[in-house]
């Protein structure tokens, strides 16, 4: 049947700019019209320009909310730009990792992933578009930056709105669409990853490894897309046990599951290990390009040393028996353990600014083998994506070497290499311009050296700041540089401090459930309030670490700021608080079902807050302006200070 497409007219949207990543915004945001329509639309411009029409592109997801019809979204709109075919993955379902693989093996022109990584999925939290290029790999700033640019101008985009292609079916489906063949081919992406994974690792090795006695593993994919490949090469491929997998069915919004493989969101995996029961644990993030390793008794391996483990021991993989080790790579954020590595086995070592594209290039040239992020990503030139799966691999086959547990193999490192410290402090969904504020007061200081020479004590022990700047990287291969990476203080001892922010959003408060809420600012002073009773709050402004909101029971919620004159917490009973400010207004807040907030603002007096049923608890400061409190959901919450003229907060940020 011969279809034809037709143009839609359109206006741009703003805030259309891809990040590292790719495009992430919340769902109702994609949802809105056009609003995805015009992204895809400039996405396949800006990124393929005059290699368009005629080419071949790969499409996958991780399999979050809003993908189906997403993809659908892709399928109509390709077809209409005179893209020759399209390589998706059946019923959409394929890892990042494996993108990039499917794009390398069927050497297309490049990739649409459908993913918002490690964030929540559903209807109310979050989705994203990314494109990779012809390598494999993140497009990098120059075509991101052509997407960019479209979308700020785009008035029509092109679709194929009868055009209906059966995704659930392998094989390839033919279509004309305006006198031009248009192919779908539907792939087992799981079969094409499997197959290379075994021209990598010995799976007989690992096979033999995980039936020894005392070995015992267990594998948690948390809803997201690697479900299938798990279950495919640990259970069918390797001989694990079904009951050494977990969460391994692919759901819209990840079972409730924050799909993040951290020691926070992945809470259940360090749970059972801590219980003695397994050798080996894994979590793998939403669309499976990250990893987080446990051992027996929940011992954390932290990615920057996961990274130095690996580099230590890659003899131990088929993959680079045969290539060799060209070299080894890291983010500015992560920690120097794998530098220690690289100079004691005469590798070249980059540190590179954070993004997976950085490594692109490197391996591209043939001056880089391994590579990771402090943020839990690691791989390797086997494809242009950190991977997730194949890190757990790589693990493995090193355990299965050494025949030695995780924590008998990081000890041994250490004791080799010496240890390096690492911790990281992550402040999210901050308001824009005191998190500004804050990073300029921190670049002046950088610029003008004044911290240079300073000495900082802590834990008995005194640093001595040698090096300040702000990361810049010069690419050795096409001489691109990228400046205001992030901020470095580097002591004497080459231990250092960074800081670095990549988004500057608005002020997004997100409940757990119905009693509960984080909040995280920098702050750089001290505050500990400490309560009387086990009913109360303790709250920890942390020096150049942020706040901790802790709470001592699911029932309350409380926030507190000091601003200008100190601050007094009393506690009257179970519903009721007294909080004193130096205000100069009043508000009286009604919400959609009647229920009230009640604010009493007493000119130098302060401010007194009356609930009037016990289910709710909110607060608020109103400065000059007014106030507005938008709930979105039953989950959500967002709300602004305002003062003089837009949505701000302002904080006295000082450094001594």
């Amino acid at each position: 049947m011969s279809l034809s497409s037709s143009t839609v007219s359109t206006k741009p949207f703003d805030g259309q700019k891809p990040g590292t990543s790719g495009l992430r915004k919340a769902v109702k945001v994609f949802q809105q019209e056009n609003y995805t329509e015009n992204f895809i639309q400039c996405t396949l411009t800006g990124a393929l320009a005059e290699k368009l029409t005629g080419c071949t592109l790969v499409v996958g997801g991780d399999g979050r909310y809003f993908m189906t019809e997403v993809a659908d979204k892709i399928v109509k709109i390709a077809a209409a730009n005179g893209v020759s075919r399209l390589i998706l993955a059946q019923n959409g379902l394929m890892s990042t990792p494996s993108v990039s693989c499917v794009i390398r093996k069927y050497n297309t022109d490049g990739g649409i992933i459908m993913t918002a990584s490690h964030n929540p999925g559903g209807p109310d939290a979050d989705f994203g578009i990314k494109f990779n290029i012809s390598n494999g790999g993140p497009a990098p700033e120059a075509v991101t930056n052509a997407m960019y640019q479209l979308t700020t101008t785009i008035t029509e985009y092109k679709i194929c709105k009868n055009l209906n292609a059966d995704l659930s079916t392998l094989g390839e489906q033919k279509f004309q669409v305006d006198g031009r063949q248009f192919t779908v081919q539907v792939i087992d992406s799981v079969a094409d990853y499997v197959d290379y994974m075994k021209e990598i690792f010995d799976f007989s090795a690992i096979k033999s490894y995980l039936s020894s006695q005392g070995v015992n593993v267990l594998l948690n994919s948390m809803n997201g897309v690697m479900g299938p490949y798990v279950s495919k090469i640990a259970c069918d491929e390797l001989g694990a046990s079904k009951s050494s997998i977990v969460n391994c069915k692919p759901l819209p919004d990840f079972g409730g599951l924050h799909p993040d493989p951290n020691l926070t969101y992945a809470a259940d995996l360090v749970t059972e290990l801590k219980k003695g029961n397994h050798s080996f644990g894994c979590a793998f993030d939403g669309d499976g390009d990250r990893n987080m390793i446990l051992g027996k008794n929940a011992f954390f391996v932290n990615p920057s040393d996961s990274l130095a483990v690996l580099a230590n021991n890659l003899d131990c993989i088929p993959y680079f028996q045969r290539t060799g080790v060209k070299g080894l790579a890291r983010s500015m954020p992560t920690s120097g353990a794998v530098d220690r590595v690289a100079k004691a086995k005469g590798l070249e070592c980059f540190e590179v600014p954070t993004g997976w594209k950085f490594f692109g290039n490197l391996m591209d040239a043939g001056r880089m083998s391994l590579c990771g992020e402090e943020s839990f990503g690691t791989g390797s030139d086997h494809i242009r994506e950190k991977d997730g799966l194949w890190a757990v691999l790589a693990w493995l086959s090193v355990l299965a070497n050494k025949k030695c547990s995780v924590e008998e193999l990081i000890l041994d490192h250490w004791k080799l290499y010496g240890r390096n410290f690492y911790t990281r402090y992550d402040y999210e969904n901050c308001e824009s311009d005191p998190a500004k504020t804050m990073m300029d007061n921190l670049n002046k200081k950088a610029d003008d050296g004044s911290l240079k020479g300073q000495t900082f004590s802590s834990g008995g022990k005194s640093y001595k700041v040698a090096i300040t700047d702000n990361f810049s990287y010069t690419d050795p291969i096409d001489k691109s540089v990228s400046k205001n990476q992030g901020l470095r203080i580097i002591f004497e001892d080459d231990s250092r401090l960074t800081f670095c922010f990549i988004l500057f959003q608005g002020l997004r408060i997100i409940f757990e459930d119905d009693s509960r809420l984080t909040f995280c600012f920098i702050l750089f002073q001290g505050l500990r309030i400490i309560f009387e009773d086990d009913s109360r709050l303790t709250f920890c402004f942390i020096l150049f670490q942020g706040i901790r909101i802790i709470f001592e029971d699911d029932s309350r919620l409380t926030f507190c700021f000091i601003l200008f004159q100190g601050l007094r917490i009393i506690f009257e009973d179970d519903s009721r608080l007294t909080f004193c400010f130096i205000l100069f207004q009043g508000l009286r807040i009604i919400f959609e079902d009647d229920s009230r907030l009640t604010f009493c603002f007493i000119l130098f007096q302060g401010l007194r807050i009356i609930f009037e049923d016990d289910s709710r608890l909110t607060f608020c400061f109103i400065l000059f302006q007014g106030l507005r409190i938008i709930f979105e959901d039953d989950s959500r919450l967002t709300f602004c200070f305002i003062l003089f003229q837009g949505l701000r907060i302002i904080f006295r940020l000082t450094l001594d």
